[in-house]
Order: C-alpha cells, then sequence, then structure tokens
C-alpha cells in the first residue's frame, strides 16, 4: 500500500472509486460501507453522458451515446413540429 494511488470522485449521489491496488480499493469501499448505504454496480461503464470503455489497452472515453440521444431528441422535436404544421390552418 506504500505507493498505492487510490481515486474517489463523488457527484451528487454517485461515486466513482478506482486506484492501482484492488486490494486497497476494496478496503476503501469496505470502509465506505460500514459508514454509507451504497451498492456496488461493478464497472464503470457511464458517467456524467460519458460511455466508459475499458479493455487490456486502457480505458476510453467517448460521448456519442450522448451525442446520438441529442440528435434522437432533436429529430423527435422537428418530427412533431413539422407534423403540426402540416395540419395548421392560419387564417389571416
Amino acid at each position: 500500500m506504500g505507493n498505492s494511488l487510490i481515486i474517489l470522485v463523488l457527484y451528487v449521489d454517485d461515486l466513482i472509486l478506482t486506484g492501482s491496488d484492488p486490494n486497497l480499493i476494496n478496503h476503501v469501499k469496505s470502509s465506505l460501507k460500514k459508514k454509507f448505504e451504497m451498492t456496488d454496480l461493478g464497472h464503470l461503464h457511464y458517467f456524467l453522458g460519458l460511455q466508459v470503455l475499458q479493455s487490456n489497452e486502457g480505458i476510453s472515453l467517448s460521448q456519442s451515446k450522448y451525442a446520438c440521444d441529442i440528435l434522437c431528441q432533436i429529430s423527435a422535436f422537428f418530427s412533431v413540429l413539422f407534423d403540426h404544421s402540416t395540419h395548421s390552418v392560419i387564417a389571416h
């Protein structure tokens, strides 16, 4: 544990815990569970709109799902907008 690194990120009610030593990570998780009600959700997949992809080569972050979700919302908005505009009657 001498040169081990632990990183704890807390955002509202979401907590990310990572580090260089799996034993230290487990120790910190156990200590936190004694003080706080927590659920271990396993490996991180999404956080604040970022997709987290983990492999043997390392960790990569992507916003492609976030961007696709926004584009789908915009598409749905314009679909409704144009659908209603074709049925509107404008009186002058």
